[in-house]
Parts: C-alpha cells; sequence; structure tokens
C-alpha cells in the first residue's frame, strides 16, 4: 500500500509545483484533457510564438532532422510546427525551399508577424507537398491514426520524430510543461504503432533522439 501512496503524493507534488513531466494513466482522452489546461494557454502561445534562431544551437536532434531530409525536397509541410523551427532548420541547407506550417487558429494568428515570402501559418492545407513531419505532434491528438493517414497523404515523405514509444500498451497521460502549459499526450505500443505505419509506410530510418 506504501508505494501506491508516496506515487500518488510525488505526482500531487509534481503538479502542484507545475515541474515537468507525465503523470496519470487515463482510460480515455477526455478524462486526461479534463484535468489538462489545453492548448489555449495564452502565456505558452505568446512563448511560442518568437523567430527561431537555427545557428544559435545546432542540437544532434538537428541534425539528425537535416540527415534524412530527402535531397529532392522544395515543399514542406510541418504538421503541428509552432513557430516554424524545423522549417528554418531545413532552410539553411535547402535555400530554395517552401514551407507550410500547420497550427492552431490560436498559434497562427500569434505567428502572423513570422511569415515569410517562403513560410506560411495555415490552420488547414489541401495541397501536396514533397515532405510532412509530424514532429512531437501525433501524440497530443486524441485519434492519432486518423490524422496519420490525413497528413501522411499528402506527402511524398513522411518524417515522424519525437514520439513516445513504449513496449508496453497504449497509455493516456497528462504532460506537464516547464512553462506552465499542460496537455494530454498518449505513450503509443512500439509494436502496434509500428505495425500499423507498415501497413500503408515503409520505414526506410529509424532513430533516438537523446534530448528525450
Amino acid at each position: 500500500m506504501l508505494k501506491p501512496l508516496l506515487f500518488n503524493f510525488l505526482q500531487w507534488f509534481r503538479i502542484k509545483k507545475g515541474l515537468p513531466g507525465f503523470w496519470g494513466n487515463f482510460k480515455t482522452f477526455d478524462a486526461a484533457k479534463a484535468k489538462a489546461k489545453g492548448y489555449g494557454d495564452p502565456k505558452v502561445i505568446a512563448a511560442s510564438a518568437v523567430k527561431p534562431d537555427v545557428n544559435k544551437h545546432l542540437t544532434a536532434r538537428d541534425q539528425q532532422i537535416l540527415a534524412v531530409v530527402p535531397v529532392q525536397c522544395s515543399t514542406v509541410l510541418d504538421v503541428g510546427g509552432a513557430n516554424g523551427y524545423y522549417c528554418h532548420l531545413i532552410k539553411t541547407a535547402r535555400p530554395e525551399v517552401k514551407c507550410v506550417v500547420l497550427e492552431t487558429p490560436e498559434m497562427v494568428e500569434a505567428s502572423k508577424l513570422l511569415a515569410a515570402s517562403w513560410l506560411s501559418f495555415r490552420t488547414d492545407v489541401a495541397d501536396q507537398y514533397d515532405l510532412v513531419i509530424m514532429s512531437g505532434v501525433l501524440q497530443y491528438f486524441e485519434e492519432p491514426l486518423n490524422y496519420f493517414n490525413k497528413y501522411a497523404s499528402k506527402g511524398k515523405w513522411i518524417l515522424i520524430n519525437r514520439l513516445p514509444l513504449i513496449d508496453a500498451e497504449n497509455r493516456i497521460c497528462v504532460q506537464q510543461r516547464a512553462d506552465g502549459g499542460s496537455y494530454p499526450a498518449w505513450f503509443f505500443s512500439r509494436k502496434r504503432f509500428l505495425e500499423y505505419i507498415q501497413l500503408s509506410h515503409e520505414i526506410i530510418k529509424s532513430w533516438d533522439v537523446p534530448q528525450d
């Protein structure tokens, strides 16, 4: 009995102090959503809507992304791309690239000053792209596989990054962020997710993200 009580106390303490991390094991996405602040927090949006400086700190994660971007890539769709960090990163290697960031209406509005001739922010897209990026995003959709199918159909290549895979069954948690935001989030069964992906796609490369 002691271990569950201690675990629950530590979770309560983490939430109370706003410490970053994941907690909970919810039966439904709605149940987790009820315990989270969601994506409408103005402070979190304002903190995200700043121009990225990809030249300042080129991380191992950035180098991984650049290493797998297809050679023939001139158009990019970044699903849930926030301030367009990956688009700016790819442009350092592909100056001719044109990018679209797909985001929530609130984030699109906050990021309008970041738009450029080669970079736009939208709430929906109908075009086709050379590359579709889904980095740190599928786990935040209530129906992640439906969204994968929807946006994967828009690209010749799909780049999935920062995807939480576990050697267990699917789990729904709440992610507490250091900036005060909190969101419901999936941890996906590695076996089931990869089997599903391979029904429609061939996995040609996989990697770990050191920061995660």
